[in-house]
This record gives structure tokens, C-alpha cells and sequence, in this order.
């Protein structure tokens, strides 16, 4: 049988980095001879497609770039089945309440790397705030699946630089962990409280506040091999050096035996789930709202119980200080054994191949 036609035919310039997993699942794929993958974008964005001829022309011209790469925050494709052919879009946007409306009811499949556990109906960001979902979403709500949030490569869409990036990351995994919990955020400042949020203030307290509060806490819980800090913050107490770059951020997560998460924009997962399992290290959490297309297991992901976006007297902090103390006073004995099975549920679920076939196989499933 013919091998499966993928063709790439539109995308975010601007956001090219979230495409590198999926698109990296499909070139290796190639390489194996089980697909064909194609890129046919519209020639102008063709020519911009390579980020130092981008930036150039940033420079010079910003406006036409901006008209050229249009307001989009997705990657529009096609896989041709033996002369079937399915349409399908990929979401990376962090708001689980935001979707390309026009594209909706053409395309067979919509993937959304963060959506709502909830969808279609509203997405309840805190107690006092929900998002609805736009008509066109669920009215074709049969199209929508989840997806997933892959790490950054090349940020370029380059198989060959976007592999030898990858190999790296997963060569740092270890099953010895000298660090307990590592918690390593950019800051604990609110920066919705101006935009997105600014006509909810008191109703909602930012999850970048309890990030501040959870690292203070893990700094003074007593306990060894903590790595806790903030790289901005108005309490200077809570900084920390800057990991200078992602082979510095990898060895660090790759170091710890829980990486702490809470949840971010809109609830979104970020990177840090991804980043922690393709080198064997679980994720301490809050209470999810979104999930990817497989449920994560209770040694990958370790819910502590509502924290977001909730206001700071609706949070159960002495049940969530009181598990973080028990993780960060664990034993190491099981550390191997747990690493070992998240590499495994890794290469099985997350990898990009494992994205890919999904993508794949879900596409032809909607024609």
C-alpha cells in the first residue's frame, strides 16, 4: 500500500517553534518509509520560512511580515489517504477557549493541544470565571481531540538540527536523581492583570502568586537536595541564577526526581510536563483541567488539588504543604524504576512519532 501524503500547507510563523514535535514525528516517519511528507505553503511565506530571512525582513519591513504570516496561532495540513484526503488543524494556542472559527467547518480533524477536560461547554478557568466556547467549536465539537504540547527544537521546522536536538534531551535521562523536587519559574508577578483579566480583579488570584508561594515554602521546609527559585521576583529572597540555556535546563530537570508545575496561562500545561518526561523525572502539579490524548499515570503526574487561578482562602494549602513536604522527604529507592517507566510511557505516548501517529491515525478515522 502507498504510504500516507502529508502536506504542510499553512502556519504560524511566528510560532513555528510549537510545530516542531508533530513535524519531527512526521520526518522520522519518512525516514522509515511509512509516510510522505510535503510542504506547500503560499510562496510568500515560503520565503520567510527560514527564521534568519524572517528576522530580516522584520527589520526592514514589519508590517509585511505580519500581513504575510496573518493572525494565527495554528498549523493547517492535509494527509492523503490513496485519494482520500483529510484536512486537519493543529492548535497550539495556551487558551483552551480560543479557535480558528473559519477553519472549523472544513477541516475533518482539529487537534487542540490544550483543551478544556470540559469541552464544549464552558471551561471554568476559576471558581468566579469561565470561558465560553465559541459556536463554531461546538457545533463541530465531533472534530475536536486533544493533542499534546511538544518542546521546542530548532524553532525552525529543520529535521536534521530538530533530531540532533532531541537525541540530546533524551540522552541526559538518568535513573540516579540528586535532586528531590526542583521548582524553577520565571517569576510571580500577574501579567493578565492588565489585559485579560483586568475587569475581574479580587475574583481571582494569578498562578504565577503561587508559584512565589510554593517556592518560599520548599525553601524553608528543611529539606535536602531542594532546587527552588525564581529568576524575577520583588522578593529577593526567592531569586535564583538563570539556567543559561536549554542544555543547562535539560541537565537540571533531567537532575530532579519531581519537576513542580502550576498550572499556567488559562490553566494551559506548559513545556514542563513534556520536558520532564523525555528524561524520566514526574511532575508535581495542581488539579488539571486539560489533558492530552492519553491520561497520564499517577507515577507521570502527581495532582496536589486546586490552585490556578482560585483565590488564595479557596486553596487547601496545609493538605498541598503537607504532600509536597512528603515528596521532598521521599526515598530515593524507587527513583530507577519510576524513571525507567516514564521513559517508556514516554517513547510509547509522547514521543514525536508517537504525536504523529496519532495525528495520523485519527485523520483517517474522520474520512
Amino acid at each position: 500500500m502507498k504510504a500516507p501524503v502529508i502536506t504542510i500547507t499553512n502556519y504560524c510563523l511566528n510560532h513555528v517553534r510549537y510545530f516542531d514535535w508533530l513535524v519531527t514525528g512526521f520526518g522520522l516517519l519518512q525516514e522509515q518509509g511509512k509516510v510522505d511528507l510535503r510542504f506547500n505553503l503560499p510562496a510568500a511565506k515560503a520565503a520567510l520560512k527560514h527564521r534568519y530571512i524572517r528576522w530580516g525582513a522584520k527589520a526592514i519591513a514589519p508590517s509585511l511580515v505580519n500581513k504575510i504570516n496573518g493572525a494565527m496561532w495554528w498549523l493547517e495540513g492535509t494527509i492523503d489517504f490513496g485519494g482520500t484526503v483529510s484536512r486537519f488543524v493543529f492548535d497550539v494556542t495556551d487558551h483552551g477557549h480560543a479557535y480558528a472559527e473559519e477553519l472549523l467547518p472544513h477541516c475533518h480533524r482539529y487537534f487542540k493541544c490544550q483543551l478544556p477536560d470540559t469541552f464544549p461547554h464552558p471551561q471554568q478557568i476559576c471558581k468566579n470565571i469561565s470561558r465560553n466556547m465559541p459556536q463554531a467549536a461546538v457545533e463541530n465539537a465531533h472534530k475536536v481531540k486533544p493533542a499534546m504540547l511538544g518542546r521546542p527544537l530548532s524553532r525552525a521546522l529543520d529535521f536534521r538540527k530538530n533530531i540532533a536536538i532531541l537525541r540530546d534531551w533524551e540522552c541526559k535521562a538518568t535513573q540516579k536523581k540528586s535532586t528531590r523536587i526542583l521548582a524553577y519559574f520565571g517569576g510571580d508577578n500577574d501579567p493578565e492583570s492588565t489585559s485579560r483579566l483586568k475587569d475581574f480583579q479580587g475574583q481571582y488570584q494569578h498562578p504565577n502568586v503561587k508559584r512565589g508561594s510554593l517556592v518560599r515554602y520548599l525553601r524553608q521546609c528543611g529539606a535536602a537536595n531542594i532546587d527552588a527559585r525564581l529568576v524575577n521576583s520583588q522578593d529577593p529572597s526567592l531569586i535564583g541564577p538563570e539556567l543559561a540555556d536549554d542544555d543547562s535546563y535539560a541537565k537540571t530537570v533531567a537532575d530532579a526526581a519531581y519537576n513542580l508545575n502550576i498550572s499556567g496561562l488559562s490553566l494551559s500545561l506548559p513545556f514542563r510536563f513534556i520536558d520532564s518526561f523525555m528524561v524520566g523525572t514526574s511532575v508535581i502539579t495542581d488539579s488539571l483541567g486539560i489533558h492530552w490524548y492519553e491520561p497520564f499515570d499517577s507515577e507521570e503526574v502527581i495532582e496536589l488539588g486546586l490552585m490556578g487561578y482560585e483565590l488564595n482562602d479557596d486553596v487547601n494549602w496545609h493538605a498541598i504543604e503537607a504532600r509536597i513536604h512528603e515528596l521532598a522527604h521521599s526515598d530515593d529507592k524507587n527513583d530507577a524504576e519510576r524513571s525507567k517507566h516514564l521513559l517508556d510511557r514516554y517513547q510509547r505516548l509522547w514521543s514525536p512519532v508517537a504525536l504523529a501517529n496519532y495525528v495520523i491515525n485519527s485523520c483517517q478515522q474522520a474520512v
